[in-house]
């Protein structure tokens, strides 16, 4: 007899085939991780590179680029704007202080000289002349005061006979005033005077002060002439080699540009870049290791340009032996700069399968198998890194290939033929 299902026991048969389905997409899910894990044909081991782990030193550093320089390279700029008139060495020759360079010409330069000694020459007979007449007004000022002097006693001798003879009843007051007025008069006349000639003395005494100056700014620019002029004649200030030198005869060169550059070769520095990610692992007196081909050189970092240019921070470094012969000027190479050294640690070397960071899924090598471990990483170089992981003991082989292809797998079946 046919009945009517209810809804409820729709649900139920919906629930159902709702989840078998789930358990054979889980099953084939399982299936699949088995197979890649399990089933897969075994791979050879020489396909991969596989690094022992050891106990070693590891100096944690990041990579830098270097140039080695030398130490002391000078700049010879022009002292005047003139041509160049004669050459006396090339580039690479070697040197010694005061060996002759280059000439400029000096012909307009030596014509400057000879007009400005003139107008020196001038300028003190004008001194001197300024000087007398700057006297003769003093003396002209103190003859004055001393003849307002003499008035002075005249008058007061007239108004004391005035006075007297007032006396006697033969003069008169208004004679008296008279005089006495006139007296007061010559007195003030003469405060003039010697008040004028006072400032007359200090004003001679400032002015002479300031034409001597005047004088002297003037020997000053004439001795600069000349010492261009002896400068005209380019020489080495150091023993060196010449790095570059402006060969164009007959060619203007202004005051201040360029002209030769000399390189002391027998002494050298480093100057280098770095990514400013590595801003807060740069300080001063970090030890570095500037790689050669044929040897390590050491140094240390004295400067850091506080400026970032390019997203790259500028340094220079110090060499513990800064005349090593096997230093060659503007040799670029690559350079290590040392933030830490940990000593006696478990250590595997670098590989392109090792990525950054401080944890990492290794294949470690076990019997016939290779499998996945979680790896904590410690110090690292470009040669070695640190692993910190209990799991992980000296003596175990860990795959340090690219293990991309292998990513989703815990277990990689091996052969060792």
């Amino acid at each position: 007899m046919d009945r009517v299902i209810t809804h409820k026991e729709k649900n139920t048969q919906r629930i159902k085939r709702v989840g078998l389905g789930a358990l054979i997409a889980l099953g084939l899910i399982l299936l699949y991780y088995s197979s890649s894990n399990l089933l897969v044909s075994p791979i050879n081991t020489n396909e991969f590179i596989i690094s022992k782990v050891g106990l070693g030193n590891i100096e944690s550093s990041f990579n830098a680029q270097g140039q080695i320089i030398p130490e002391r390279e000078l700049s010879i700029n022009a002292p005047i704007t003139t041509e160049i008139q004669n050459i006396f060495q090339n580039i690479g020759n070697k040197i010694k202080s005061g060996d002759k360079i280059l000439e400029l010409n000096d012909e307009f330069l030596r014509l400057g000289y000879e007009s400005e000694k003139d107008n020196l020459l001038l300028k003190k007979n004008s001194i001197a002349q300024s000087t007398y007449k700057f006297d003769k007004k003093v003396k002209d000022l103190k003859h004055d005061s001393e003849i307002y002097a003499l008035r002075i006693q005249e008058q007061q001798a007239d108004l004391n006979n005035l006075k007297v003879l007032d006396k006697m009843g033969a003069g008169t007051k208004e004679n008296v005033q008279k005089k006495e007025i006139a007296l007061q008069i010559a007195l003030l006349e003469k405060k003039k005077i010697d008040d004028e000639l006072s400032f007359q003395r200090a004003y001679n005494q400032i002015e002479k002060r300031n034409l001597a100056l005047r004088v002297r700014m003037n020997e000053k620019d004439l001795q600069k002439i000349k010492t261009k002029l002896g400068n005209t004649t380019i020489t080495s200030p150091i023993d060196g080699v010449i790095m570059w030198i402006n060969k164009n005869i007959g060619k203007q060169v202004k005051e201040g540009e360029n002209i030769a550059r000399i390189a002391d070769l027998s002494s050298f520095k480093i100057s280098a870049t770095c990514s400013d990610r590595y801003a807060n692992q740069i300080s001063l007196n970090t030890q570095v290791r500037f790689k050669t081909a044929t040897t390590n050189i050491m140094g240390q970092i004295v400067n850091i340009e506080p400026v970032v240019r390019d997203n790259l921070i500028k340094f220079d470094v110090q060499l513990n032996d800064p005349k090593q012969k096997n230093l060659h000027a503007y040799a670029k190479g690559e350079l290590q700069v040392i933030t830490k050294t940990v000593k006696q640690v478990k250590r595997i070397r670098r590989g392109i399968g090792i990525k950054g960071g401080k944890r990492q899924d290794l294949f470690v090598v076990r019997g016939d198998y290779a499998e996945k471990v979680d790896v904590k990483i410690g110090a690292s170089n470009s040669t070695y890194i640190e692993i910190i992981s209990n799991q992980i003991q000296v003596g175990d082989q860990i795959i340090v290939s690219d293990m991309k292809a292998h990513q989703y797998k815990t277990k990689i079946p091996l052969t060792h033929e």
